[in-house]
This record gives structure tokens, C-alpha cells and sequence, in this order.
């Protein structure tokens, strides 16, 4: 498989299941894309649709809010799958702490270097 071909299945992977949480989350993916600050719902539209990628900023702020059941969606599973899809902070404890200080460290950091992060993690 060539890397091109390789990058596109990734990101349409990547874009199925970011658009999944934000549904389950927001209830639909026009609400979720006007509350992770999306200036054009297209944007939201074209990341379901494996085009684009969604930036770490709107990942970390899915990452906070909380499905259902109190649960906070796994950023570790919208961009690789693994894991399971929410995360428990009662059961997952240090784990869980551990998750969201990595999250803070990441934030604001250049593209280039998420990018690389982002590689590393597949």
C-alpha cells in the first residue's frame, strides 16, 4: 500500500470515528461543530468524510465533555482505534490523569511536531 493510499484510509478512519463521538456527544454533528468552535459546519462534514483531519484543539476539547453516561470520550481511540471509545475517571484513575496531562502538555504546539506525535502513535 502506498503511503498516500495509507494517509487517506487513515484519515477516513480517523474522521468516522471523530464524527461518531461527536454525535453521541452533541446529538448531531451540526450541534458538535458549532460547540467544538468550527467557524463552517463544512468543516466538521468534510473531517467525516475522511478530507480533512481534525485539529488537536477540537480533539482535547471532545476529550473534556462527557457522553451519557459520564464517561469522556478516549482521544487515543478517535486517532488510532485502540482502547476503548470512553474513558471512566473512576475507573481509570491514574490512568485518566495521566491522559489529560499529556493533552495539556500538547496543546498550542506547533503542527509539525503533532503531526509527528500523531505517526508515532500508529
Amino acid at each position: 500500500m502506498t503511503r498516500s493510499k495509507h494517509n487517506s484510509n487513515n484519515k477516513v478512519q480517523i474522521g468516522a470515528r471523530f464524527s461518531e463521538v461527536v454525535e453521541e456527544v452533541f446529538g448531531s454533528l451540526f450541534s458538535g461543530s458549532k460547540s467544538l468552535g468550527y467557524k463552517a459546519t463544512s468543516t466538521i462534514y468534510a473531517i467525516r468524510d475522511g478530507k480533512s483531519m481534525p485539529d488537536i484543539e477540537k480533539l482535547l476539547i471532545l476529550g473534556s465533555k462527557t457522553f451519557k453516561d459520564g464517561s469522556h470520550p478516549n482521544i487515543d481511540w478517535i486517532i488510532t482505534g485502540r482502547g476503548p471509545k470512553s474513558i471512566n475517571v473512576k475507573k481509570e484513575g491514574t490512568n485518566y490523569a495521566l491522559h489529560r496531562q499529556i493533552e495539556k502538555a500538547i496543546v498550542g504546539q506547533p503542527e509539525t511536531k503533532l503531526n509527528a506525535l500523531l505517526e508515532l502513535l500508529k
